[in-house]
């Protein structure tokens, strides 16, 4: 399975409310609750702005885990193997994305049962593609890890065609995507 580009994530990615830099907290709650469709449903969304620092990636992972568990009604086994893939796409963001700045996460229901992650880096670049590291090497298996879990839950994922913006579809419980392998 391989990264697909999602042309809307760059209209949907500006439409998130960015942070001014040099504000107080490191995890800054954009945004918690969601929106309502034509037919009056809530689509829940959780939105963070982080410092581009490794520290804040697991506070990010354990409430978006909470996020998943309580607003979404996730399945427990489902919510660790969706907290492992923000973790990785969060720690690709800090580590080769943001420059020292802020990452904006960002989850929502576009529809009903699939879940959808923005991970906005705010810094262009050419999209990377899941690598295979040696036994040895202690690091470069992230996007890798991406794929295969993405894969096992029946999901897509991708990054915007600058680079700057990684996502993913994932269904809620079990069912498989239509366009997933």
């Amino acid at each position: 399975m391989q990264p697909h580009i999602d042309p809307p994530v760059a209209k949907k990615a500006a439409g998130l409310q960015r942070r001014l830099p040099g504000e107080s907290r490191s995890v800054n709650k954009v945004g918690r609750g969601g929106t309502q469709d034509p037919f009056g449903r809530h689509e829940p969304t959780f939105e963070l702005a982080i410092d581009a620092v490794p520290s804040e990636v697991s506070k990010v992972r354990h409430q978006s885990k909470t996020w998943l568990k309580r607003s979404c009604h996730m399945p427990c086994e489902r919510v660790e193997s969706v907290a492992l893939i923000v973790s990785e796409l969060l720690t690709n963001a800090v580590l080769h994305g943001a420059g020292g700045r802020r990452v904006f996460f960002r989850t929502s229901v576009p529809e009903p049962g699939i879940l959808r992650l923005e991970i906005d880096s705010s810094t262009p670049t050419t999209p990377p593609a899941p690598q295979t590291a040696d036994d040895l090497d202690e690091s470069g298996r992230g996007l890798f890890l991406v794929d295969v879990l993405v894969g096992e839950l029946g999901g897509q994922w991708g990054f915007s065609p600058d680079g700057a913006v990684a996502w993913c579809h994932i269904a809620m419980h079990n069912e498989v995507l239509s366009g997933s392998a």
